[in-house]
């Protein structure tokens, strides 16, 4: 079992509260700083990330929309989560696809960590932006393997023999994580003033060099 696998794990294990803010933060550090993502032949460490979670005791309304269908790998734990996925060729030209690594329990919590920047080993550059994130997923790992991953059950992020999935990395020198609010090319409608608190809250995690502290 990875480190991020254990943490996620122990998080689902007990009941979320209004503020989980350490338990986001120790599932950032984690994954940021101890951890790294395969496709196919290629490494990627991940430099910034966002956190969702639905759950009775944390209504964040932030976390995608339930009109979309694929919401519902969100409920599931240590899988992956593609927007809008239909089919695979469909999804090969999408320009607004994005990946996610959920860590829900079922109808009770939806929770996952949405991907936005990337290290790319192998080619030693950047890669930034959830389409072009999950484009380059899709490079690594095949057309034909998506569709599984997309579909099926079966915690492929932390399978050892998937395609695509999270394997202990830890750094010797990390750089400082910062954390800031998530970004949102159009803010969702909330039901209730609960679920309007969660906009502002520091549930975005980075440590490029590039960026500044938040202050």
């Amino acid at each position: 079992m990875t480190a991020l696998e254990k943490v996620l794990a122990a998080f689902v294990a007990k009941t979320p509260t209004e503020n989980n803010d350490k338990d986001f933060d120790q599932i950032a550090t984690t994954l940021l700083e101890n951890s790294k993502i395969i496709a196919g032949e290629s490494t990627f460490i991940v430099k910034e990330c966002e956190i969702f979670l639905y759950h009775e005791l944390h209504k964040d309304a932030f976390i995608h929309n339930k009109k979309y269908t694929f919401v519902d790998r969100q409920e599931a734990f240590g899988e992956w989560c593609f927007y809008h996925f239909k089919n695979p060729r469909l999804y090969a030209k999408h320009k607004h696809s994005g990946i996610e690594l959920t860590f829900g329990n079922g109808k009770a919590m939806s929770a996952s960590v949405l991907i936005k920047k990337v290290y790319f080993v192998e080619e030693n550059r950047i890669i930034e932006g959830t389409n072009t994130i999950a484009q380059t997923f899709l490079n690594g790992v095949g057309i034909s393997e998506i569709g599984r991953l997309a579909t099926t059950i079966g915690k492929f992020a932390f399978d050892e023999t998937s395609p695509l999935r999270i394997e202990d990395n830890k750094l010797a020198n990390p750089t400082p994580i910062f954390k800031g609010v998530r970004e949102f090319k159009t803010v969702p409608k909330a039901k209730n003033q609960h679920e309007h608190t969660f906009a502002d809250s520091f549930y975005r995690y980075f440590n490029d060099k590039a960026f500044m502290p938040v202050k």
